[in-house]
């Protein structure tokens, strides 16, 4: 049978949609707490960076607490942490929605100096807010854009104007990255803590 399902959204206004077999206890409003922190970098050419975080997310989704976006330290690879570079920068968010559709990644983007002193863009990497709640560490690769030609490469060393994504939501999405020329540059260390309510109340089975 074909259900017609009425959801109203906080601004109040009014969506019909149309499904088979769906019950209207999936509307509900259920809730995920990410808090943790980027812990750590492992890039074996740069020895001195920064990294800023980013929670993206679904046009269904609505933060409802704590922070989208920030920016680390500058710090310098140790010599004790097997060439790392230490940040234990914390970040914490508390999102809503209606839909798993659209679910939140953490989007990563690292700054640097360069060999004259600019700061350029040394890497980008995401990965998806862990599915299950509890205790995550996670490993994310880290990329940069290379240029289309041998000629372009030297102009972009000589003038610092490196490659960079115009929209750094890009790295979060699927389309085009097939036809994106990149470079891997190492990993970043997240280590965050997911909590999820109301899940079961909305009609979705969180594990």
């Amino acid at each position: 049978p074909i259900v017609l399902f009425l959801y109203v959204e906080k601004k109040k206004s009014v969506a019909w949609g149309v499904c088979d077999n769906m019950t209207t206890s999936g509307t509900g409003v259920f809730y995920v707490i990410v808090n943790g922190s980027v812990e750590s970098a492992s890039f074996a050419m740069y020895n001195k960076v920064y990294c800023k975080y980013e929670i993206v997310f679904g046009e269904h989704w609505q933060a409802t607490a704590g922070v989208e976006n920030g920016l680390s330290q500058e710090s310098v690879k140790s010599k004790h942490e097997l060439g790392k570079v230490v940040w234990n920068f914390p970040f914490e968010i508390t999102l809503k929605s209606q839909i798993p559709h659209g679910w939140p990644r953490i989007l990563l983007t690292v700054f640097g100096p360069d060999a004259f002193g600019r700061e350029v863009v040394r890497g980008y990497g995401s990965c998806c807010v862990p599915l299950q709640a509890g205790v995550h560490s996670v490993r994310v690769p880290m990329f940069a854009p290379r240029p289309s030609t041998q000629l372009q490469e030297w102009l972009a060393f000589f003038t610092g104007n490196k490659p960079e994504f115009i929209d750094t939501h890009f790295v979060a999405k699927g389309e085009g990255r097939d036809i994106t020329r990149v470079k891997s540059n190492g990993f970043i260390n997240i280590k965050c803590n997911v909590a999820m309510k109301d899940f079961k109340k909305a009609g979705f089975n969180s594990g």
